[in-house]
């Protein structure tokens, strides 16, 4: 049996829903699912249709605790130190489970990955790998900025991990002394940790598997495939997306996301499993309103389904913040 793995705090709580609610809807078989929180998530708020899912096997919220207090580089960041946990899964996961699957809460599942799950974990179980992850670019910046060997820096928001391998070399205890010893060199957080430690050495992630879309670019011409399923072509094969990774600055439930099409399968997905609901979140109101009267004056606005319902929610949101969407 698969097992997956997020990590958050209270401020992903709706994000978190969303991607493991994606997945659930996705995947074929009965799947388990470890949460990593913060204090002060509040995991009795999850919706009916996830806790009740016929594809739940488990759902086990674990509270972070830790003596390690100080996080690196979080202030004024689009990440809190939850982003860290997945250093500090020894201390509070089972260890009698062979296989972990990490999921970063900005993903969404689009189409059933559990066969080319199993087939990484076989290949990783197979050779001296611990680890399954895509990567993200090869660069020369990777070896003189973290002092690494490969030019190879992956993206640690989809991991695939041979957890047995992973407690029996004592990985988290290695991984929480490279935090220790290289804090003022962090740029992204955990991930820097991740690709100082493994240093180009693990198994390729397949591509569908971690998609990243880049909510910067808005180009609607191009962006068309979105109704239902990622589809590629690759030497006439067809290539189905697994994972939408929206990785990056923007985020799909700011305002500007919303106006991206390619937030599309987020908000698919949201208004399901809270029927019909806009998730709009931000940490600004002047960005918010900023936005608000840039598209409204560009007619952008007008081309989301139902524009004035989403003004009335932006103006009400900009008065009272405590809203649950």
């Amino acid at each position: 049996m698969l097992n997956f793995l997020y990590c958050c705090d209270e401020n992903y709580n709706l994000q978190f829903q969303t991607s493991l609610f994606s997945l659930l809807e996705n995947v074929n078989e009965n799947i388990n699912i470890y949460v990593l929180y913060k204090k002060g998530f509040k995991k009795q708020n999850i919706s009916n249709k996830i806790s009740n899912h016929k594809n739940l096997e488990n759902l086990n919220f674990v509270e972070f605790r830790s003596e390690v207090k100080d996080f690196p580089n979080i202030n004024d960041a689009h990440v809190s130190e939850a982003t860290y946990y997945r250093l500090f899964v020894d201390e509070h996961i089972n260890n009698n489970i062979e296989n972990l699957i990490y999921l970063d809460a900005d993903i969404v599942c689009l189409n059933n990955p559990v066969d080319q799950i199993y087939a990484h974990i076989s290949e990783i179980k197979s050779s001296d790998n611990i680890i399954s992850v895509r990567t993200e670019h090869s660069m020369i910046d990777s070896r003189e900025r973290l002092g690494m060997t490969s030019r190879n820096y992956f993206n640690a928001g989809v991991m695939i991990i041979d957890y047995k391998k992973w407690l029996n070399q004592n990985i988290g205890i290695k991984l929480r002394e490279y935090l220790l010893n290289n804090s003022k060199d962090l740029d992204f957080w955990d991930q820097d940790i991740l690709n100082m430690f493994f240093d180009g050495n693990y198994f390729e992630l397949h591509r569908e598997l971690n998609v990243k879309s880049n909510l910067d670019v808005y180009d609607k011409e191009k962006i068309n495939v979105y109704d239902q399923e990622i589809i590629r072509y690759k030497d006439n094969e067809v290539v189905v997306d697994k994972f939408l990774h929206f990785a990056g600055k923007f985020k799909p439930w700011s305002l500007k996301g919303i106006l991206n099409i390619k937030s599309k399968p987020y908000h698919d997905t949201f208004n399901k499993l809270f029927e019909g609901e806009i998730h709009l979140q931000y940490n600004w109101k002047g960005n918010v309103l900023k936005d608000l009267i840039t598209s409204t004056l560009s007619l952008k606005i007008f081309l989301y389904k139902k524009p004035l319902k989403l003004i009335l929610k932006v103006i009400r949101s900009l008065f009272k913040r405590n809203e649950k969407f």
